[in-house]
């Protein structure tokens, strides 16, 4: 049965500075905790359901995609392949309220090479 565990992370801020080198000298996902949470209930899992809103940014700063623009957050979920798996990894553990900074190489993140 799939948890509806639904985590309201309206401020949440997930910067993906996607590696653009096909080097991978980066090889894994950094995560960085900007804000944490003084009394976490539940963090998330797989098959959790998460509303969150974030930004993605090159490695060189440059804006991929935001939900902040349209001030409208997206739901998904963890452990089913929705998600790159850079941010599915970076996602893992969250509590609601928490704010990650989540780095990752392009081999974790959307692309299939680094051509962008």
């Amino acid at each position: 049965m799939v948890t509806h565990f639904v985590l309201e992370i309206i401020c949440l801020l997930i910067k993906l500075n996607l590696i653009v080198a096909n080097d991978n000298t980066e090889a894994d996902v950094k995560i960085e905790v900007l804000s944490s949470v003084d009394n976490c209930v539940r963090k998330a899992a797989d098959n959790d359901f998460l509303t969150i809103h974030f930004t993605s940014k090159w490695k060189d700063g440059l804006k991929i995609a935001t939900t902040y623009e349209r001030g409208v957050p997206i739901e998904i979920q963890l452990g089913t392949k929705m998600l790159s798996p850079g941010l599915d990894k970076g996602l893992q553990g969250m509590c609601v309220g928490e704010k990650r900074k989540i780095q990752m190489p392009a081999n974790l993140g959307w692309l299939e090479s680094s051509e962008g």
